[in-house]
């Protein structure tokens, strides 16, 4: 579990072209770093203690991004992290799920929020050698944000 903590929140990072604090990226490495120091031996309690730190994380959010604060959230991929860490632990040691969350929509944000900056989300599957992928991420930098390969 750590070494997968680990792994996937540095590949995350690796991911992204531009990544920025107070969203899931936060808080998949928070969550790493803090099971990386559990000595706990008990998958259990290993994964219990890093849903602690996950949800800690999620809370801090707000405080590395702007926008978040703003519209009044916590960021929703962190949440969603979250939720995975309950999965595991459900199917590894029968934790229930969490009931789902009523959350109040933020005041202003009906239908979702809608900046000039970011309009659109463009996702595709692409097939290529590993090879070209660090001249593919240079060519896309140039063109758009929030860029995940």
């Amino acid at each position: 579990l750590r070494t997968a903590l680990r792994t996937g929140a540095d590949a995350a990072y690796e991911a992204v072209l531009r990544p920025v604090e107070g969203t899931i990226l936060t808080v998949a490495r928070e969550t790493a770093e803090w099971v990386e120091k559990d000595d706990a031996t008990n998958l259990g309690v290993l994964l219990a203690n890093a849903a602690t730190a996950a949800d800690e994380s999620v809370l801090r959010t707000p405080d590395l991004l702007p926008a978040l604060k703003d519209a009044g959230v916590v960021d929703a991929g962190g949440r969603g992290f979250t939720l995975l860490l309950a999965a595991l632990r459900h199917v590894a040691v029968g934790e229930p799920l969490p009931e789902p969350r009523h959350v109040e929509r933020a005041a202003g944000m009906e239908g979702g929020a809608e900046t000039d900056e970011f309009r659109y989300e463009v996702m595709f599957l692409l097939d290529a050698d590993d090879a070209t992928i660090p001249a593919f991420k240079q060519a896309w930098a140039a063109v758009g944000d929030s860029i995940v390969i």
